[in-house]
């Protein structure tokens, strides 16, 4: 493998993760958004818990959160 290919594989590589970043930022934001409406609105709070652990591990994955 030549020198520039391996520059462009790593800089295709550092793109990718930044995308990636970029996505679950975006996620929690929206996720933090609706939680946020959902508190005024009334909603009980086990759902509002429960939607918190929910957004949580579909970001961080093998993992289970729990508030108590």
């Amino acid at each position: 493998m030549n020198e520039y290919h391996s520059r462009s594989r790593a800089r295709s590589q550092i793109l990718r993760l930044r995308r990636s970043s970029d996505d679950k930022i975006q996620y929690l934001l929206r996720a933090e958004e609706q939680l946020l409406q959902s508190i005024p609105a009334r909603t009980p709070l086990l759902e509002v818990l429960d939607r918190i652990c929910n957004d949580i591990n579909s970001q961080i994955g093998n993992m289970v959160s729990l508030i108590s």
